[in-house]
């Protein structure tokens, strides 16, 4: 139980630090323009925040997918665990379910040579 928890808090943890990325990409995506210099100059700044742009929406992209990559893999982790656990606990009857057999025909040879 706790390993699902903890991969629920590096899941957020990710998660959180996609939305600083994003937030940071939204305040960057503003372009800061001066009106005394003219069209020429907001060109420039324009071009530059769309390569910034572009740049950091590969990186965004990127991050997201890493979140994802990991949350899945996180999933599949719990997944295993829960089957594993599951498979431990029907080996475990199954064992106790044997020896309880033993148990029985041990008990009926020990009757039958009394007779």
């Amino acid at each position: 139980m706790s390993k699902s928890k903890d991969g629920e808090s590096i899941i957020t943890h990710l998660e959180s630090i996609t939305n600083q990325d994003q937030s940071w990409w939204m305040a960057e995506k503003q372009p800061s323009t001066d009106v005394n210099k003219g069209d020429e100059t907001n060109m420039s700044v324009r071009s530059k925040t769309k390569s910034k742009q572009s740049g950091v929406s590969s990186i965004l992209t990127a991050r997201k997918a890493a979140i994802l990559s990991k949350k899945f893999e996180a999933e599949k982790a719990a997944l295993r665990l829960k089957l594993l656990e599951e498979e431990s606990v029907q080996c475990q009857e199954e064992e106790n379910e044997l020896q309880i057999l033993e148990q029985k025909q041990r008990l009926q040879e020990e009757e039958q040579k009394r007779l």
